[in-house]
């Protein structure tokens, strides 16, 4: 059995700001239940994926776009905040992996990051492999909302400037998971590129 889950799951409760209630508990605490579940359900083998912020995020149509199409990026998301990303390729490569060798993965949880970089740099990869002239915003959470954001987003983009993305590259590195670097794959999903 696969359960994907969200990179630090397990380790939520001790995000800085989580005693204050910086964060979304219901969000955390589910998924942490959720993992729970799996680890006493009985299965003969099972392995928990935390993958962290899809790469795909950011192909159009996207929240993360100027009413979900546009060529301007609208987000609250700071030039400097950090985040850890990955494939969802890699995701599906990884469980079956899992599939292939479960003795290998068998009550392993899983981060799933393959770098982790700051939104300044992600859009200036992107906008250079996708030919667009791409800025990283620093907009309110007022001006995010009237260019078409929805503000689920806005409240879980304001915890990540404050505290950054959580997730970590090494597990997947220890494990020796040979993942798709942002640079890598901003070029192979450039719109209008075929497969």
């Amino acid at each position: 059995f696969i359960h994907t889950s969200v990179s630090a799951t397990g380790s939520h409760r001790d995000f800085p700001g989580w005693a204050e209630g910086d964060w979304d508990v219901n969000y955390w605490e589910s998924k942490a239940y959720t993992e729970d579940l799996v680890r006493g359900a009985g299965f003969a083998s099972w392995t928990l994926l935390r993958p962290a912020f899809f790469m795909e995020n950011l192909i159009r149509p996207s929240f993360l776009f100027e009413n979900w199409e546009g060529d301007r990026l609208v987000t609250v998301l700071q030039p400097d905040t950090v985040l850890a990303l990955i494939s969802v390729k890699d995701i599906g490569e990884t469980a079956a992996a899992a599939i292939v060798d479960p003795e290998r993965f068998n009550g392993v949880a899983l981060e799933l990051a393959v770098e982790r970089l700051p939104m300044r740099e992600i859009v200036r990869i992107l906008g250079a492999a996708w030919s667009l002239p791409l800025e990283a915003p620093e907009l309110t959470p007022e001006q995010a909302i009237a260019l078409g954001m929805l503000p689920v987003f806005v409240r879980s983009q304001q915890q990540m400037n404050r505290f950054h993305h959580p997730g970590d590259p090494e597990p997947a590195r220890r494990a020796g998971l040979t993942l798709t670097p942002f640079e890598t794959w901003a070029r192979q999903s450039a719109p209008g590129r075929a497969g």
